[in-house]
């Protein structure tokens, strides 16, 4: 009988979940299931820690029908990074979570910047909005009834962890995402936190990301649709599952993700010193290691929001409809100029009341030249984003749903002036990169390299820059037109 393993992903907009054979690391089924976003008012935004699982177990059900007595032999967890849930003393939410997509805490921020002047922890970066340790000094400040209702607190795939498990834990590289972890001692940063009116009893306990947490509950187990007692492993932050899951390990490569929202992945040896640089440094889920990463907060929720707004959210086929009167449009979108600031930004303006903005419109403009307009202005912001990494990297792989429209990569690939990877596979890759925590914490493989040696990564389509010269002028308006914006605050 095969044995396999079960990845879990929980993103910003969907829950993914895979079912893997154990040893190819081979995709044998897969699913997923959405839940909103809310936005109980301007700049906030949360999400339902219950809606997570209820969808959770939709997925995990719909990737195994058909699945006869699946024998899953460990499973792995990753998740959106930076958000905080607060729990009771009976582990339920006290309220909805603050994910990273949160702005409310600007003030907040300036506050945890000075702090870091006078701190000897090691921090990432700077702190930004949407980050656990800024939500929880906002509401410190602001409702401080949740912090004194806290037992504990954890990130969001941990919320899984717990209804898995029963047990509250985290592990470095999603503890390092919050602002409230030294990323060189690898513990919690105990000045930080108390500033933020967080103590010592309400800190998960972290675990190494390849460790055996706790193991599937009799409940949640027949939840699923699976057997009692798996190990469930620490897991990872998402960015990192969906690295290792590219099999990327190495400073020659990086990683561009193009999901909700943006990033820049590089892998480094030891931690560098991130004072005044527009870039973070998080522990790594591969033990002593580190990566870089620059983020843009709305690159695929941008077209999202286009998506929505237009009323396409109703069918099936947006994305790929939205796309394809794109690609019917010039380039350049006959000048009009999108600024992705839906949620303000992270990387390289750490500006949590950066706004977006769309600017030239004219009678002729229509949603084709709105998607790609949306499109243009993503890359930009990767390619302000990118420029600013002390990278040598001469491999440029990309990942998300930007892969799900080839014209959206082409695009990329105009705009950074380099040829770029994209995995022809259609795995979700986060759930790759988690399986191959639990198989390593379950002992199916030997090390880390025994598992990555089973990937296949040369399978990739390239996308070769044509048209670079056509984003030029426009690339100078973006840079000029957040200057203005942010000077009209």
């Amino acid at each position: 009988m095969s044995q396999y393993l079960l990845g879990i992903d929980l993103g910003t907009s969907s829950v993914k979940v895979a079912l893997l054979d154990a040893q190819t690391l081979y995709t044998v089924a897969d699913a997923d299931a959405e839940y909103p976003i809310n936005h109980p008012q301007p700049n906030y935004a949360e999400q339902s820690p219950i809606a997570w699982w209820h969808a959770t177990v939709e997925a995990t059900r719909k990737a195994l029908q058909g699945i006869a007595q699946p024998d899953v032999i460990a499973i792995g967890l990753s998740g959106q990074m930076h958000g905080i849930v607060f729990l009771d003393s009976d582990k339920q939410p006290v309220r909805d979570a603050i994910i990273w997509a949160d702005g409310r805490s600007a003030k907040q921020v300036q506050e945890l910047l000075e702090l870091q002047h006078r701190s000897d922890s090691v921090m990432p970066g700077f702190p930004a909005t949407g980050f656990a340790a800024s939500s929880a000094l906002w509401l410190k400040q602001h409702a401080p009834d949740t912090l004194r209702k806290t037992d504990k607190w954890c990130l969001p795939k941990d919320y899984l962890r717990l209804k898995l498990t029963g047990d509250v834990a985290t592990e470095p590289s999603d503890a390092a995402s919050t602002w409230l972890f030294d990323i060189k001692k690898q513990a919690w940063a105990e000045d930080v936190y108390a500033y933020c009116g967080l103590t010592s009893s309400q800190m998960p306990k972290v675990v190494a990301s390849n460790a055996v947490s706790g193991y599937l509950t009799e409940a949640s187990a027949k939840e699923l649709g699976l057997s009692a007692n798996i190990p469930i492993v620490g897991g990872s932050a998402d960015l990192p599952a969906q690295a290792l899951g590219y099999g990327i390990n190495d400073p020659n490569k990086l990683l561009i993700t193009v999901g909700s929202g943006g990033q820049v992945f590089l892998p480094i040896i030891e931690p560098v010193d991130t004072t005044n640089r527009p870039y973070y440094v998080f522990n790594h889920n591969i033990e002593n290691t580190w990566y870089l990463q620059t983020s843009i907060l709305t690159a695929g929720l941008s077209l999202r929001w286009l998506r929505d707004f237009t009323g396409l959210n109703t069918q099936d086929d947006a994305y790929s409809h939205l796309s394809t009167l794109a690609e019917a449009t010039q380039a350049g979108a006959d000048g009009l100029l999108f600024l992705p600031y839906l949620a303000g930004e992270r990387n390289p303006n750490p500006d949590g009341n950066a706004q977006g903005m769309i600017y030239g419109l004219k009678l002729n403009h229509n949603k084709g030249h709105f998607a790609r307009a949306i499109m243009e202005g993503v890359a930009f912001a990767i390619k302000e984003a990118l420029s600013h990494m002390p990278s040598d990297a001469s491999t440029y792989v990309v990942a998300g749903g930007i892969t799900n429209s080839p014209f959206w990569c082409q695009i990329l690939a105009d705009v950074l002036e380099h040829p770029l990877e994209v995995p022809t596979e259609k795995s979700p890759f986060g759930c790759v990169g988690v399986g191959i925590l639990a198989g390593v914490g379950a002992g199916v493989y030997d090390s880390f390299d025994d598992a990555l040696a089973r990937l296949k990564t040369d399978e990739n389509k390239q996308f070769i820059p044509q048209k670079s010269e056509v984003y030029k002028d426009a690339y100078a308006r973006y840079l000029q037109h957040y200057q203005y914006m942010k000077g009209q605050k």
